[in-house]
């Protein structure tokens, strides 16, 4: 794994345009094919793609391999072009229409590369102004987008943060957010507030000669590094969100108030957790640390570098997948690692429990019925033992000590702990 990981590292450092060790070449089919495979987990075949096809051992391998991957960043690449005209027709109809439509990730993270289409993302997310959203809506409705009409009524009425819209050719989906987190979220909804201020202040980036109204570059570093916290919680997140908050750095270091993201990480305990990571843009990518407010606001606050330790953070980024999605054990065990960090407990043994019988919001996804009668929860509680015990057996039928989601959150509570964002 340690060669796959610091292969696509490589690869990421030369689409970043940096400079530094030499890749590791694969030295068998059977290890290019696994870089391939990786680069689909971690979303970037074609930032990797692009960095290997130039070199001999590459030419040489079998002609249907290079086809398949080379089809697929085409492909790739024709795809994220559409999302993005047909994403350039909604922004326009909301600017003619007098809303300002905040854009965060996506577009905006792509005008951080010279080859924006090999950071390829589904969906774009806005956000707006509460008074904008019946008008968003509507706009949306009228062109077609697909929409839940339970999360439009809840939205109505402020108790939801986020609608997903879709288009009708599923060229595109929208993400039409109201607040950036979930209202209702014990353990990340507080980050709202440090956003309640953003449109007195919004900047402008250009993506294919669009003027795209964004967060100021401090907010969205800010933005970005809580939407990473807010995957790392859950089940996880991958190494391409750690690309784009290095390459903002680096891109407008200047433009970024320092103290203030250090103080917020740290009101977060996110600060060791986010030193490792601007450590790996350091040690990997080629982008020094002196970006991230220099040496002596880094290490400052009860923070040095006998904190640095990245291999096991590297490692949990690259089996997580894009978005910590790689599994449904690994989903699954976002109910203990949430559970941990609500409470600052390590005990998994409560985490376990907690996993076991959740509440309706954490389950109703995988449960839909709870939705419209979350009186049922005891059902959906029956449902996921009966479906845990099964998973306790191993082929011949004998118990097990634990299913792989508990072991998945056992194991990660206790790399929050390592990174302190669990404290005992």
């Amino acid at each position: 794994m340690d060669s796959v990981i610091n292969q696509i590292c490589y690869c990421i450092r030369n689409y970043m345009n940096k400079t530094g060790d030499e890749l590791i070449i694969p030295q068998s089919l059977e290890e290019w094919e696994t870089l391939y495979s990786c680069s689909i987990e971690q979303n970037i075949p074609g930032i990797v793609y692009d960095s290997v096809r130039k070199i001999r051992e590459f030419a040489l391998l079998p002609q249907d391999f290079k086809i398949t991957w080379k089809n697929m960043v085409m492909f790739n690449v024709a795809s994220q072009m559409r999302t993005d005209e047909a994403f350039g027709v909604i922004y326009d109809e909301f600017i003619n229409s007098g809303i300002v439509p905040l854009v965060v990730k996506g577009a905006v993270c792509r005008c951080l590369y010279d080859n924006p289409e090999f950071r390829i993302s589904g969906d774009e997310d806005i956000l707006i102004k509460i008074e904008d959203y019946d008008k968003s809506h509507r706009i949306l409705k009228e062109k077609g987008f697909v929409f839940d009409e339970d999360s439009y009524n809840a939205g109505l009425m402020g108790k939801e943060s986020e609608i997903t819209y879709q288009s009708p050719n599923k060229d595109l989906t929208i993400e039409l957010h109201i607040d950036l987190f979930e209202k209702d979220n014990e353990v990340y909804s507080s980050f709202n507030k440090w956003f309640e201020n953003v449109f007195d202040h919004p900047t402008t980036v250009i993506y294919k000669n669009r003027e795209l109204y964004t967060l100021s570059y401090t907010d969205h570093f800010l933005y970005l590094c809580c939407h990473a916290y807010k995957h790392f919680v859950h089940s996880g997140f991958g190494i391409r969100p750690v690309m784009d908050i290095i390459a903002m750095a680096d891109k407008y270091a200047g433009d970024i108030d320092w103290t203030y993201i250090w103080s917020k990480l740290k009101e977060t305990k996110a600060d060791i957790l986010f030193m490792n990571i601007f450590y790996i843009g350091e040690k990997y990518f080629g982008v020094s640390m002196e970006k991230f407010g220099g040496y002596s606001l880094i290490y400052s606050d009860g923070r040095s570098e006998g904190l640095l330790e990245e291999k096991e953070l590297l490692s949990d980024l690259f089996m997580a997948g894009v978005h910590g999605r790689s599994s449904i054990d690994r989903v699954q065990s976002s109910l203990m690692t949430l559970d941990a960090v609500k409470n600052q407990d390590t005990s998994i043994n409560k985490s376990r429990i907690k996993a076991l019988f959740p509440g309706v919001k954490e389950i109703s996804g995988r449960y839909k019925f709870l939705k419209r009668f979350p009186f049922l929860l005891p059902v959906a509680w029956i449902m996921r033992i009966t479906v845990y015990l099964k998973e306790q057996k191993d082929s011949e039928g004998s118990i097990i000590k634990e299913n792989k989601s508990s072991q998945i959150g056992g194991n990660r509570i206790r790399l929050l702990e390592k990174y302190k964002v669990i404290q005992k």
